[in-house]
């Protein structure tokens, strides 16, 4: 039986403010955990302030949720929405972030390749 739909929305303030490396190597992990699993995510992260919006097979949402939850680089966790979905509103994987290139070649740790859109964030 496949597992049912979920999204999972959540606003986060991080310990400190990830340095360029930390999100180019987020970012390869969002790309790889998307292709692996199903699961599509809107990330925006400005500064320590982090926006996510997960969908997907409920089994691995949750399974992400619960490392998210524990990371000791979250200062707080808010949980905005937490609901079971008939089908997915998001069509593929965003990262977004304060200051970087439009585009960034991943090198994903299987040997796959691909190019991640980075949109930087507008004040």
């Amino acid at each position: 039986m496949n597992s049912p739909l979920l999204a999972f929305e959540y606003r986060s303030r991080l310990v400190e403010v990830p340095t360029r490396r930390d999100m180019m190597r987020l970012m390869k992990q969002v790309r790889k955990w998307t292709l692996d699993t199903g699961v599509v995510v809107n990330v925006n992260i400005d500064g320590c302030d982090i926006h996510e919006h997960i969908e997907g097979p409920e089994d691995a949402v949750l399974a992400t949720v619960a490392r998210l939850i524990c990371d000791p680089r979250h200062a707080s966790f808010h949980i905005l929405r937490c609901e079971r979905i008939s089908h997915y509103s998001l069509t593929s994987w965003s990262f977004r972030f304060d200051s970087c290139v439009t585009e960034i070649p991943l090198d994903l740790d299987d040997g796959r390749t691909g190019f991640g859109t980075v949109v930087p964030l507008r004040r």
